[in-house]
């Protein structure tokens, strides 16, 4: 029955909040299961099933697995809430970080910059959340060694921090620090 899988999603959620990720992982599994068998094949809870059986392999450093449900998760969102929407930049940017922790800088920067795009046309060059935009591309350019690349994000982010958070943003103040570590 269906409501068996949502209690097995709860479940996985508890576990997943105190630490246990293998025993998340395991009713989150349960609940897939249970849904991939009773919801049809788009439905946005299987994206999330999907989504937070990703989050506890990430946990437990499965990136391969990890990258593996969170693409299934981004097929199901797309169909549903089109390529434009934040839920679908949030999946980018969880698949970027993904990517960056496996080594492939490449494809992380790729899904990052896939991050911004939509960030950009949702929110334009004022919102915080193409800042960290910004600063997570900068953070890989750096580890490809990209020191011009990584500067021109670092100043694009601390812009924008400036306008919409301040001077005295923790955030704001981070940007910085990356900035002064450049020099």
């Amino acid at each position: 029955h269906p409501d068996v899988g949502v209690i097995y999603g709860n479940l996985g959620a508890a576990h997943f909040r105190n630490g246990g990720y293998e025993s998340a992982i395991e009713c989150h599994e349960k609940s897939l299961a249970i849904q991939l068998k009773s919801l049809n094949p788009g439905h946005p809870s299987l994206a999330t099933s999907y989504r937070n059986l990703g989050y506890a392999h990430e946990k437990k450093r499965g990136y391969d697995k990890a990258v593996e449900y969170q693409e299934q998760a981004l097929i199901i969102d797309l169909k549903a809430l089109g390529p434009e929407h934040p839920g679908i930049a949030r999946s980018y940017n969880t698949l970027g970080s993904l990517y960056d922790a496996k080594g492939s800088v490449d494809k992380a920067i790729e899904h990052h910059e896939k991050c911004l795009e939509i960030l950009l046309k949702v929110h334009g060059t004022r919102h915080p959340h193409v800042a960290s935009s910004y600063n997570n591309l900068a953070l890989i350019h750096l580890k490809k060694g990209d020191k011009a690349k990584a500067r021109e994000h670092l100043l694009k982010a601390r812009s924008i921090l400036m306008k919409t958070l301040g001077p005295g943003s923790i955030k704001t103040k981070n940007v910085q620090y990356s900035l002064d570590q450049l020099e």
